[in-house]
Order: structure tokens, then C-alpha cells, then sequence
């Protein structure tokens, strides 16, 4: 390397360590005009895209180079961690892969590996990857935490316990195993134990504003079950602070305000779209109220419910979301107010008296209801029930949700009604 990229390289690293990470980049990327040949620069270019969460950039700085030198470890590792930050978890396993078969006691290629299984609900080569990084640190808090984690999302509850309780009793102040706990009796169905757990996780994550903010969101569900309404919708709020997937996406950032529910006069609303379609219909369910206080509404919604909701509410308009992919701005500009659809939960659901006021609010198509009336026709003229559930995502924990057909049974045998 020529003497004056080496300095410029030396006042990137120094920008680095003062975690000045922007003017680091971009010093790298001046000490590369100045050698653009040098791998060690080449590397900390690509891993400077980190510090900035700018990880399309650092996939495609690492890709390069991998290019380039396809058995280099570096090279290997930040093409991994790239696509698990990407969310691309089935790419990042294949690098990984590569990591550990080139060393088998590569203990944090394991921990990666048991974290993008994970993710992609690969639940027996989760276990299988914890426990070879178990195997590497048995005295490890982390190994036992990863080994609970990859029990607990293959629906092993009380296997998983064990896993963190150990993961405790090698560290004491171990957070993340006490809020997995926590998590592990919320899907037992003991709200008030997972809440006595997440408030001493409180006590440790005092100050870190994030991970209070994703304490809070999980103890919201907690709260919701105890009919904590008002505090449990408040806590669900907080769940766009968290940088997880797992908390409330997606993350949009707007320049006007969050609507708290106030009459607007002449003002047009934006309440917009987050997690699936389930949670769609349920929060819809407050629209009817929304209109009340406000005259002037445009619905981001999934695609499949534009026209039954246009159908229902004629005077609402209905959308797709349309925003940046990477800064997710809305490209829209015609509103005054906006609020996520959870959020509307808040306002008009904080008591059990407010769900009186939710009533059936999609009007069927005519033609397809005069299609099941023709189909149903023949069944003796008692009361119709219709069951029908199937969601896009299946996993251990979620299908904990879901009931099996076999406790169906006192329902289904009621006298007097057609079930179909």
C-alpha cells in the first residue's frame, strides 16, 4: 500500500474507534481511489457499510471480493452476517456452511447458524447447529440461551426452560435468558409469571432505550391476556422501537403526525397497514369509529381486501402501500395524519365495553353470496356456522395457537346448528 492511502487508512480506522462511522466509510473509500489493490482496506471498506446498517452496500462490497477470493474467511463470514442483517437467511447458511466445514470449532459461525436456521424454521438443524456451539462451550451462558432459543421454536417449552435456567445459573444477570423465560410462560399460559419475570428484565435493560422498548412490546401480549387493555395496548405501541423482525413491521417513518385520536376537520387520515392479513381484519374492525372522527380516510391494506373493503366503505379510499424499499417512505403525499392499524386498537378498544362496538363490517359480494346460499340450499333450516382458518405462517410456537379438532368436539355437537 502507497504511503498516502496507508494514512488515509490509519485516520478511517481512527474515525472508526470514535465511532464516526460515516466519516470513516467515506475515508475508505478515499484510501481505495488512492489503492484500490489492497485487501485489508478492501475489507474494512466493506465492513464500514455495518456500522451504518447499509448492508445492500456491504453484500455487494463482500460479493466482489468473494469473487475474487472465494476461500478467504473474512470474505466468507461478512458475506454471512450481510444476508442474516438482509434477512436472506437461506444465503447466509450457505456461507456459513462453508465457514464451519473449514473449522469445526468456529464457535460464532455455529451461533450464526443456529440463528438463520431459526429464522427460516428449520427447527431440527436449529437444535443440531446450538448444539454443536454447545458442545464448543459447554460454560458458555450464550450456548445455553442459543440451545433454549432453538428448543422453545421447536415447540419444546419445557426442554427449553431447562436450557436457560442453566443459561442463569452460569450468570446471574444474564438478560437475555431471564426475558426467555419470561417468553417460554407466556406460551405456557402464565401471563402474571411471565410479567413478574419481564419487570426484574426491566430493572436490568434500565436505560437501553431499545431494549426496554422490546420488553415492553412482548409483555404487551402478557397484559392483553390479563384484560390489561389500556396498559397492554400502550405497551404494544412501543413495538415499532425494536429493530427485530419479530416486533411490529413494517418500520415507516413519516414527516406528518401519529394520529391520537383527536376529531380532525378537512384533514385526511392515512391509517396504514402492519403484520398479516389476520391482524388486518381485526383492527379494521375499529374503522366504523374512525369515521366518526374523521370524514376524510385512505386505508393501506393488502391487496386482497381493496375491493370487499371498497364494497363496505365507499366513502373510505382503498390502497396498496406504495414506499421506498430501502427507506420506506410513502411515496403518497395526500394526508395530513397517519396511524398504524394496531394503533387504532388503542383508541377505541381500551375497555371491554368499546367491543360492543364491533360489528360485522364486511358486505359479502352478492353474486358469491347467492352462489353459497344455492350451495347451502339443502341443509335443514337451522343456524350456519362458517369455520375457516389457514395462516402463511405455521412454526411450533405459532401452531400453539391454533386448537386441535379433537377440543372442537362439545362445540360441534350442538344441537340446532350446521357447522361447515
Amino acid at each position: 500500500m502507497n504511503h498516502q492511502a496507508k494514512n488515509m487508512m490509519r485516520s478511517a480506522d481512527a474515525a472508526n474507534k470514535s465511532q464516526h462511522f460515516q466519516k470513516a466509510n467515506q475515508l475508505y473509500k478515499k484510501a481505495l481511489d488512492l489503492d484500490s489493490k489492497d485487501l485489508d482496506l478492501r475489507i474494512k471498506y466493506a465492513l464500514s457499510f455495518f456500522a451504518l446498517n447499509a448492508f445492500q452496500e456491504s453484500v455487494h462490497e463482500f460479493h466482489t471480493l468473494h469473487v475474487e477470493f472465494p476461500e478467504d474467511v473474512r470474505i466468507l463470514n461478512g458475506c454471512a452476517v450481510s444476508y442474516i442483517r438482509l434477512g436472506r437467511f437461506e444465503l447466509a447458511i450457505q456461507f456459513l456452511k462453508k465457514l464451519v466445514s473449514k473449522d469445526p470449532q468456529d464457535y460464532d459461525s455455529w451461533m450464526n447458524l443456529c440463528y438463520a436456521a431459526g429464522s427460516s424454521a428449520l427447527h431440527s438443524d436449529t437444535i443440531f447447529y446450538a448444539l454443536q456451539a454447545l458442545q464448543l462451550k459447554p460454560l458458555e451462558p450464550r450456548s445455553h440461551n442459543n440451545m433454549g432459543s432453538a428448543l422453545l421454536m421447536a415447540g419444546r417449552v419445557s426442554d427449553a426452560l431447562v436450557s436457560f435456567d442453566t443459561a442463569l445459573s452460569l450468570d446471574s444477570k444474564n438478560y437475555d435468558a431471564m426475558s426467555n423465560i419470561a417468553t417460554s410462560y407466556s406460551i405456557l399460559g402464565k401471563p402474571a409469571k411471565a410479567l413478574e419475570i419481564f419487570n426484574q428484565c426491566l430493572a436490568f435493560a434500565k436505560g437501553n432505550f431499545d431494549s426496554e422498548a422490546s420488553l415492553r412490546y412482548r409483555m404487551s401480549f402478557d397484559l392483553l391476556r390479563m384484560g390489561e387493555l389500556k396498559q397492554g395496548w400502550a405497551m404494544y405501541d412501543q413495538g415499532f422501537i425494536p429493530k427485530d423482525s419479530r416486533s411490529r413491521n413494517p418500520k415507516r417513518p413519516f414527516t406528518v403526525p401519529l394520529w391520537d385520536g383527536r376529531m380532525l376537520e378537512e384533514k385526511t387520515l392515512l391509517i396504514w397497514r402492519e403484520q398479516g392479513l389476520g391482524d388486518e381484519l381485526m383492527f379494521l374492525s375499529t374503522l366504523r369509529q374512525a369515521q366518526q372522527r374523521c370524514k376524510k380516510i385512505i386505508v393501506e391494506c393488502d391487496a386482497r381486501l381493496i375491493v370487499p373493503l371498497q364494497r363496505s366503505f365507499p366513502e373510505i379510499t382503498f390502497r396498496e402501500a406504495s414506499f421506498a424499499s430501502q427507506t420506506l417512505h410513502s411515496t403518497y403525499t395526500d394526508f395530513d395524519y397517519q396511524i398504524p392499524m394496531g394503533s387504532l386498537m388503542g383508541i377505541f378498544r381500551s375497555d371491554f365495553s368499546d367491543f360492543e362496538e364491533s360489528k360485522p363490517f364486511i358486505s359479502p359480494d352478492p353474486e358469491r353470496a347467492s352462489i353459497f346460499a344455492q350451495r347451502l340450499k339443502d341443509l335443514p333450516n337451522r343456524v350456519k356456522i362458517g369455520i375457516c382458518w389457514r395462516s402463511g405462517v405455521l412454526n411450533p410456537e405459532r401452531n400453539s395457537a391454533y386448537a386441535p379438532i379433537s377440543e372442537w368436539e362439545s362445540i360441534l355437537r350442538l344441537p340446532d346448528v350446521d357447522f361447515i
